[in-house]
Order: structure tokens, then C-alpha cells, then sequence
């Protein structure tokens, strides 16, 4: 129980109760499947480590973190020889890539390196508490997705990371501010706003900070819970017919990593893990996406477009469809491009995508492995 609900806290609590969710047996099917995916995202990591983002290194961090939880689960339940060299050898190449990606991310932009080093400059082993998701709770309200102050969002941030300045002044670590605790409890939001928040309080736990302003630890993880109630909810909803639209691949992989390392074991219900391991691409074992893909995402946006505007005209539809393919070959040709070239994006977006060697994309292949790395440890548990 928490000792005690804060104003800000009691206007964005909901009722959060907890039930079964699907069971994946004993892990043993899975497992062997999860674990080679993870190895082989792994080396596509190592082979580019110069065109690694801040977010693709993020997602390693978690999943090296997981990793080296699944090692202490894994002598606990007394595994295989062959399993436990395989984890610790997969630890040993995450740490080589990060300690190799670091210097070439610094270079990108010193400043905001410098700013946000602590995100990504060790693995992330928090506290997994076990727990599962009532989807009967009735106080739920979908959300909107107001726009992010980006800047604001990266100074609450580094008030948690001791990376901050006031007046001239660097200010200690855990610096929570009622102006943070506002736009991080902000209610009712939906897609990356969301994971972005729960971020926010990973992040904190990830620093060490314990009670927080008029926040006990206790409380941090109720908050959790509330999140990862709602981000469950809508992430359900991106799953039709056994699969998630290429459009919103990127946002499920974040909610799973997320509310996934944090103990949310709905995230990881078999078919959603045999699902996610259709995803990679199987050649270069990344992710990214082939033009078909891009015809998918043009298709909705236009699809979109004509609802929102109503559009009932032929010639103009007749217009947009043949659109479509033009503009996803353009969008292919440029991914492709990029990734020849080695180009990297500005950080300072969050976000932001990053094409590596042969389209594959950075962030989309960090929160992959992330994903990869939580259904480790999960299946793990079981065996």
C-alpha cells in the first residue's frame, strides 16, 4: 500500500486491478527462438556500431540489462551450460558495442551527449515486479496526444541525471521540480507522449532516486502501474488478425520494452511474442522496412487524409491512390540512400529515426532487441 496520495497524484490515478493473462507454458518452445533472434540483432549491432543513435543505444542498454538479469535467473533455475555461456557471452559483446557507439554518438553533438550520457552509459537493471493487467477496470478514459515540450522534457531529465545548470549552478541528481511532476503526470495521453512519460519515471529509478519530493518509492511504482494500464490498453488495440500495422510496429516495440522490463507480464503473451518474432528482417537481422511497408503506411495516411477531410470526389481520390506508390518509392529510395551513405540524424528530436547500413533502422532495431532482451528474461522465469 502507499503511505500516502498527493493532490497531483489522486487526479491521475485510476482504479488499477490486476488479473491472469495468457500463459506461454514453460518457456521451453519459445526460448530458444527468443535467444537466437537476440544474438543475431546483437551482431547486426556490433557490425555498425559507428551509426548507433542515442535511441538504438537505449534499447541495447535495456536489453543488456535483461540479459544480465536472465544470468542471475538463469543460476537460480540452474540452466543448461549451453545457455548460461550464450548469456554471458551476448553480455560481453552489448557492453564491446556500447563502449565502441559511445564515442562516435559524442561526436555527433557533444553537448546533448554530455547532457544525456546517463541514459545510455549502463545497462539498465531495475526492479522487475511481476504483475498482470484487469482489462474490466472501467475508469479508463482513452487519451489524446497533446504536443510534447520538447525542451521542457529535456530539462526535467537532466534534472534526474545531475546533468543540469541554474544560475550558473550544477545541480545535484533526482532534482524533481512540481513543473515536471505536472507534465510527467499529465493525464490522458496516448501513444509516444505516454512512453515518454513512464520514461521519465524509469529513468528516476535508474539514477537511484528513492522518495521524490512528496513521492515515497512505493508511489513511483503505483505510477508505473498506471501507465502500463493504459499503454497495455492501447497497444492491445494495435493487434488485428494476429499482427500490428507496419505504422505502429515502432510504438508497440517501445510499450513492450518498456512496461515489459518493468515486470507486465500481459505484454508477453505467446502469440504476441511469435508475432513480434515475424518482425526482424531475416537477412540482415535488423529492422526496417521494404517498400511494401512504406505502401502500407501511404495508404493510411492518405486513407486518413480523405476521412478526416471527407473527400468523396473520384478524380481527386483517383489522384491520391496513384500517389501512393510514388510516394512510398521515393520515401524506399531515400531510406536506402541514407543507409549507403551512413548518414546520421540530429539526436535533439526525439524520437527520431536513424537509417544504418542497408536501411536498417536504429531505433526501431534498439527497441527490437529491448523487446527481445524482456521476453528473454521472461522465458527464463518459466523454465
Amino acid at each position: 500500500m502507499v503511505a500516502a496520495i498527493t493532490p497531483v497524484l489522486a487526479v491521475f490515478l485510476g482504479c488499477v486491478t490486476f488479473s491472469g493473462t495468457e500463459n506461454v507454458g514453460n518457456g521451453t518452445i519459445l526460448l530458444p527462438r527468443v535467444l537466437n533472434t537476440i544474438e543475431k540483432l546483437g551482431s547486426f549491432f556490433g557490425s555498425d556500431y559507428s551509426s548507433i543513435n542515442v535511441d538504438g543505444l537505449f534499447g541495447l542498454r535495456v536489453a543488456q540489462g535483461q540479459v544480465k538479469l536472465s544470468i542471475s535467473e538463469c543460476r537460480a533455475a540452474s540452466c543448461t551450460a549451453d545457455v548460461m555461456a550464450r548469456l554471458m557471452a551476448l553480455d560481453d559483446k552489448m557492453e564491446t558495442i556500447a563502449s565502441k557507439a559511445m564515442p562516435y554518438i559524442e561526436d555527433t553533438d557533444p553537448k546533448y551527449f554530455q547532457r544525456f550520457r546517463e541514459t545510455i552509459a549502463r545497462p539498465y537493471v531495475i526492479g522487475y515486479h511481476p504483475e498482470t493487467i484487469d482489462l474490466l477496470d472501467q475508469g479508463f478514459k482513452k487519451g489524446t496526444s497533446p504536443s510534447y515540450d520538447e525542451e521542457k522534457g529535456d530539462a526535467c531529465y537532466a534534472r534526474l541525471m545531475g546533468t543540469y545548470t541554474e544560475n550558473g549552478n550544477l545541480l545535484p541528481k533526482c532534482n524533481v521540480t512540481d513543473a515536471c511532476l505536472e507534465m510527467m503526470l499529465h493525464a490522458h495521453t496516448a501513444r509516444y507522449v505516454t512512453t515518454h512519460q513512464l520514461l521519465y519515471f524509469i529513468v528516476l529509478e535508474h539514477m537511484g532516486c528513492k522518495n521524490v519530493g512528496d513521492y515515497e518509492e512505493d508511489e513511483i511504482r503505483v505510477i508505473q502501474e498506471i501507465f502500463c494500464t493504459r499503454i497495455y490498453r492501447e497497444a492491445r488495440s494495435f493487434v488485428t488478425q494476429g499482427n500490428v500495422h507496419v505504422s505502429k510496429r515502432d510504438l508497440f516495440l517501445e510499450q513492450t520494452m518498456l512496461c515489459g522490463s518493468l515486470g507486465f507480464e500481459d505484454f508477453m503473451k505467446a502469440d504476441w511474442i511469435r508475432m513480434v518474432l515475424r518482425w526482424p528482417d531475416t537477412t540482415d537481422w535488423c529492422f526496417k522496412l521494404n517498400k511494401h511497408d512504406l505502401v502500407e503506411i501511404a495508404e493510411e495516411s492518405v486513407g486518413n487524409f480523405v476521412k478526416e477531410n471527407k473527400i468523396k470526389d473520384p478524380r481527386v481520390l483517383k489522384i491520391l491512390l496513384e500517389d501512393i506508390d510514388q510516394l512510398a518509392s521515393k520515401q524506399y529510395s531515400e531510406i536506402v540512400e541514407e543507409g549507403l551513405k551512413g548518414n546520421r540524424a540530429s539526436m535533439r528530436k526525439p524520437l527520431r529515426e536513424q537509417t544504418m547500413k542497408d536501411g536498417c533502422l536504429s531505433h526501431t532495431t534498439g527497441l527490437g532487441i529491448g523487446v527481445f532482451g524482456v521476453y528473454l528474461r521472461y522465458l527464463l522465469r518459466l523454465v
